[in-house]
């Protein structure tokens, strides 16, 4: 009986455990069903930027992904990007890009639904992964109105 007692503590010392080492490593817990991209956006979509500062993101650090199909054009400067293309910067506090403090992503609308920006809208969420704007939010589009031979994407290869 100890050993068995003793082998179901270790197994919930070893989940508790890597709960905790996700919530360290700044897994959201739950995404916002509205969110623009998955919660495994780690896994389907391409890493581009692995970790750098941006200053246009609140001076955060950040990584960016985009979705698979996109990562080719992306590179290649292939635009204007396809309909349900997105970009996802997840923001970090620290420069080792080890917290998320809170997420930006675009996507790709259907040819002249946009506004000054292209057709992208664009997304903040927080820590949680919970969203905060949506839209043609003002602090992005005056932004990214700058980089219209890039198809609006100021993130270059």
């Amino acid at each position: 009986m100890a050993h068995t007692q003793r082998t179901s503590t270790e197994r919930l010392t070893r989940l508790a455990l890597i709960a905790l080492l996700a919530t360290a490593a700044g897994c959201a817990s739950e995404l916002d069903s509205n969110a623009y991209f998955p919660k495994t956006y780690t896994s389907d979509y391409a890493k581009i930027v692995k970790c750098e500062k941006s200053g246009a993101h609140g001076g955060k650090y950040v990584t960016t992904y985009v979705t698979k199909d996109a990562e080719t054009p992306w590179k290649n400067k292939s635009y204007p990007f396809s309909e349900g293309t997105v970009f996802v910067k997840v923001g970090h506090s620290d420069s080792a890009c080890s917290d998320i403090s809170g997420y930006f992503a675009m996507k790709k609308l259907a040819a002249g639904s946009g506004g000054k920006a292209g057709d992208w809208d664009w997304q903040s969420l927080d820590a949680d992964g919970q969203v905060t704007g949506s839209g043609q939010l003002g602090g992005c589009t005056g932004c990214h109105s700058g980089y219209k031979d890039n198809d609006f994407v100021g993130t270059l290869p």
